[in-house]
């Protein structure tokens, strides 16, 4: 099966500024939209998921609030609003009404229909439980079943802080709101397939109290399939779906999501697993998914824009997306997925240009330079345990995982680790990779600090001064998977890990 590579662009932060400039520069022919699809021409993007949905409908809709309908909106919640002014925020929905309403151009039906013509698998990307902005009394994001469901009791609740306004799919009104919509969908444009993106969000349910979470989810699945098959025999072919869920098996089925289940009745065509926004994930289990998935349903393994390191929070680059892409097409991953990696060609971000252009391949994406920067589960259930290998103090002998994917001949390997000196002292402590010794560690720099505040978001730990030490690696690396062992008599803390393949 060859390798893709898949780019899902939400509903807004690149989208909305696009079609502004596009609106400020007069030229409203069709042939002005396509540099928002052409931008990803001459890379390895096979496949463009252009999100429709978060709590509104950015297309024209009569189950959701639309963007039209949000512009012509002067008050929400008792409180007035207007969202037509241009200048209220980079995100209003004045441009939408401007292109689809008063010059009746359907910008998403242009898109898809470009990403034909070009080689570009197109996908409608629906968000099944957006929570953006709980806090807020009103938001341009919302539409009028937002506080439907508030005052009728559709919400999740109180117990799950920032997704307490999620919907509750154990109710069948919001069950039945998103399958109209779905379809409603479905029907407006001809697309190669359909994302369902439950990691925006993953809580559908009252999962604390909710015994059958994943029966109701695959009831809803099956009625999914038989609007998509639907759909397909409208459009003379067959119209996919790929599902987005979180890593671990078991704790997507606490959230009520089956995947394996969904992947054997023929529910799903692609299954995505991938982290939810506040890290990359290093170590997806690829394998053991790809062992239980029937042979015909591609697995594709995913990551997020923003990578922890030792200064914070970091966009990842091109040499760290080739890092997790190598491993998990070493793992045997079908597809590498990319979220919030997305560029407006009026102002062009480089990265994204990189990444597209070496990701989308298992022999491209082994190509050094490439970085293998341990990071962490961002995402887990209440009452379940996350990943996350760094950060607790030890004594003794460690083990550490780095999953790398194989190792081109002749590269040569630099490992990297970060510490805080007041805590630990790694001139007294013995550092193995593979077994073989390590030594002669110096400080070395990432990305661009080498004495940096190490701010890790999950999990209560506090900000510390980290310094970061690298050494050649003194063996050959053919394993998938490397094994850093670290061993201390005195308290050794750890808060950096990774393997730089040159």
């Amino acid at each position: 099966m060859e390798n893709s590579l898949y780019l899902n662009v939400d509903i807004n932060s690149v989208t909305t500024p696009f079609l502004q400039q596009v609106v400020a520069n007069g030229d409203l022919k069709k042939e002005a939209f396509y540099p928002f699809v052409d931008q990803y021409l001459g890379g390895q993007l096979t496949d463009l998921l252009l999100n429709v949905f978060c709590q509104y409908s950015a297309t024209p809709s009569k189950v959701f609030t639309d963007a039209y309908a949000k512009s012509q909106q002067k008050e929400e919640n008792g409180i007035p609003v207007a969202y037509d002014d241009t200048q209220s925020n980079i995100f209003c929905n004045f441009t939408y009404a401007k292109v689809f309403h008063e010059n009746n151009i359907d910008v998403y039906g242009i898109w898809f229909a470009r990403c034909k013509e070009i080689g570009i698998h197109p996908w409608l990307s629906v968000r099944m439980n957006d929570s953006h902005c709980p806090d807020e009394k009103t938001c341009f994001l919302r539409s009028d079943f937002f506080y439907e469901a508030i005052q009728k009791g559709w919400n999740v609740g109180e117990a799950y802080e920032y997704h307490r306004y999620c919907w509750n799919y154990a109710v069948p009104e919001v069950r039945e709101k998103m399958l109209a919509y779905i379809e409603e969908q479905l029907n407006r444009y001809d697309v190669y397939g359909i994302e369902l993106d439950f990691m925006r969000e993953m809580i559908c349910f009252d999962y604390l109290h909710e015994k059958n979470c994943v029966q109701i989810m695959n009831d809803f699945m099956r009625n999914v399939r038989k609007i998509v098959n639907r759909a397909g025999e409208k459009w003379g072919h067959p119209v996919k779906i790929l599902a987005r869920l979180m890593r671990d098996m078991e704790q997507n089925k606490v959230y009520g999501f089956d995947g394996i289940t969904w992947a054997k009745e023929g529910l799903i065509d692609i299954l995505s697993v991938s982290a939810r926004w506040r890290s990359c994930d290093s170590d997806l289990p690829v394998a053991e998914w790809k062992r239980k998935l029937p042979k015909n349903v591609p697995l594709v393994a995913g990551i997020e824009t923003l990578m922890l390191h030792p200064g914070g929070i970091s966009h990842a680059d091109g040499e760290t997306a080739k890092g997790y892409a190598a491993a998990f097409f070493s793992e045997g991953a079908d597809g590498f997925y990319l979220n919030n990696f997305f560029s407006n060609p009026f102002k062009p971000i480089p990265r994204t240009k990189e990444v597209v252009s070496f990701c989308g391949n298992f022999e491209t994406a082994m190509l050094p330079p490439r970085r293998h920067v341990v990071t962490y589960q961002d995402l887990a259930p209440m009452g379940c345990t996350a990943w996350n290998p760094l950060g607790s103090t030890f004594t003794g002998q460690q083990e550490f995982s780095v999953l790398t994917g194989c190792v081109p001949e002749g590269a040569k390997a630099t490992l990297i680790l970060g510490i805080d000196p007041k805590q630990s002292d790694l001139e007294n402590a013995e550092v193995f990779v593979n077994g073989f010794p390590c030594k002669d560690f110096t400080p070395v720099t990432t990305y661009g600090h080498s004495e940096v505040t190490y701010k890790l978001v999950e999990n209560g730990y506090l900000e510390k001064d980290v310094e970061t030490y690298g050494a050649k690696i003194p063996c050959k690396l053919p394993m998938n998977r490397q094994n850093v062992t670290i061993i201390s008599d005195k308290p050794f803390t750890l808060r950096y890990l990774e393997i730089r393949i040159d």
